[in-house]
């Protein structure tokens, strides 16, 4: 059983499924075989854009854990020897200071039920029992079911086909480029680790179908900008 057969996510997954559909087919006049792969780049879009209030609450709550990060350091060091203290002044300054080592989750947290059935919506075969057309659709050769991975081990390179996956990679590493040297910036003391999480989605991009590859690559470039751009907005207007 699939956790997509839960009736509240098939029932959101379908409506979803008819309306990227519609989109499609509204889109085909312009875009004409490109229409699928606009439609996901149109749906990903709005999904980002609905997500904004919740992404500027992420950076809010990890400014608020960087200011207050040397004051935790000296509790820590202070009651290093008294746990229970530790924890009552740790509580104290983060009501004091109106900051929460948890609140920087729950924007991540709240996303994932859309994600959810987004991701199902761009890699399950089968919707409410009928198949999924959008996976059969292709654009220049590239089927929208089919990953980079699975068509270079079955020998199809052919360069129409690869070109569209390829360009969708491409994206994938730029972004999460882009988002390790703006984490290195930021955190110059932070394990490398940390930094190389940001090339996670690139390895799923090539292996997850073309539609969900096109999700998270249009998602990373989404987020590469965006972050910076609401640090500009919400952490330097409050830094005296």
């Amino acid at each position: 059983m699939s956790v997509y057969d839960f009736p509240p996510l098939a029932a959101a997954l379908d409506a979803a499924y008819s309306s990227v559909l519609a989109l499609t087919g509204w889109l085909a006049p312009a875009f004409e075989d490109v229409a699928p792969l606009a439609a996901v780049v149109l749906l990903t879009l709005a999904v980002r854009s609905a997500f904004v209030p919740l992404a500027a609450a992420a950076v809010r709550a990890q400014a608020a854990q960087r200011r207050i990060a040397p004051a935790v350091r000296e509790l820590q060091r202070r009651y290093a020897g008294d746990a229970t203290r530790l924890q009552r002044e740790l509580a104290e300054l983060y009501r004091r200071e109106d900051a929460s080592p948890f609140r920087g989750m729950l924007p991540l947290l709240a996303q994932a039920p859309v994600l959810t059935v987004v991701y199902g919506l761009f890699s399950h075969p089968m919707i409410s029992g009928h198949a999924n057309a959008l996976l059969s659709s292709a654009v220049f050769g590239a089927p929208l079911g089919g990953s980079l991975w699975s068509a270079v081990a079955a020998g199809a390179v052919s360069w129409p086909a690869v070109a569209v996956p390829l360009t969708v990679v491409a994206l994938a590493v730029a972004s999460a480029e882009l988002t390790r040297r703006r984490i290195r910036r930021q955190q110059p003391a932070a394990p490398p680790m940390l930094a190389a999480l940001a090339y996670a989605s690139v390895i799923a991009t090539v292996v997850v179908p073309l539609a969900a590859a096109t999700y998270l690559a249009v998602s990373a470039a989404w987020g590469a900008l965006e972050r910076p751009l609401l640090e500009r907005r919400i952490v330097r207007p409050a830094t005296p």
